[in-house]
């Protein structure tokens, strides 16, 4: 991908807070705002509430976004891509929250790992393409995750779109799964609504393998645990 022009790039800044006092971020409060530029060439962390808004971002090789307990990263009205290979992911500390606005989300090995009492939101018309896996929880989770994807498109995902265990409640409405790998919606544990989603070509691999090792491949929707679940 080419970059724009006036792109700003990390050097030794680690936080966003870094970032803002070097001049290479704004301090915003609106989505109407444009944001500057970044290439973020080494792992940052969202240490104040921040918005990428208007704006391109270029994540390095393997590098990640965390975002710090109890602080909100919101990207609207953006795009994210990888300089060249997979960036890692965007990583939620316990309370940590994210919202995904009208964007574009690309490349990620993780689009976002998710630790406890997170609330995640992807809606108005996001995008994410060309992913590893999406939302993931490696462990079980505190049981207060909050799981919003809605009016967005999920494409060309290696993995799962969501594989989540033990979360609070998961909602998905009016969007669509196309192209993905292994598995849309893995819900163990989790109380869930869907509602008006498109699941198009799913479980025959992406990128020439298929995937066979889970025993949830190939089904749009997955259900392991005791919790209620709404399907219409």
């Amino acid at each position: 991908n080419s970059a724009p022009s006036k792109l700003h790039i990390t050097t030794t800044e680690t936080t966003i807070s870094g970032l803002i006092s070097a001049g290479k971020q704004f301090d915003l409060t609106s989505c109407t705002n444009l944001q500057r530029n970044l290439r973020i060439s080494r792992d940052i962390t969202i240490n104040t509430d921040h918005l990428f808004t208007n704006n391109h971002i270029y994540i390095d090789d393997a590098k990640k976004i965390t975002i710090a307990a109890n602080k909100t990263l919101t990207i609207c009205n953006s795009n994210i891509n990888s300089c060249e290979d997979f960036w890692n992911s965007i990583t939620l500390e316990s309370g940590a929250n994210l919202i995904i606005d009208n964007s574009k989300i690309n490349d990620a090995e993780y689009l976002a790992k998710i630790k406890g009492s997170n609330d995640v939101q992807i809606i108005n018309n996001s995008k994410i393409d060309h992913c590893n896996h999406g939302v993931y929880n490696h462990e079980t989770s505190s049981g207060d995750d909050e799981i919003l994807i809605e009016d967005s498109e999920f494409c060309n995902i290696t993995e799962s779109v969501c594989n989540i265990n033990g979360a609070e409640n998961f909602t998905a409405t009016n969007s669509s799964l196309k192209t993905i790998g292994s598995s849309g919606f893995v819900l163990q544990n989790t109380a869930s609504t869907i509602k008006g989603c498109l699941f198009e070509n799913i479980g025959n691999g992406y990128r020439g393998t298929k995937i066979v090792v889970s025993p949830f491949t190939g089904n749009g929707i997955y259900h392991e645990g005791e919790a209620t679940h709404s399907l219409t």
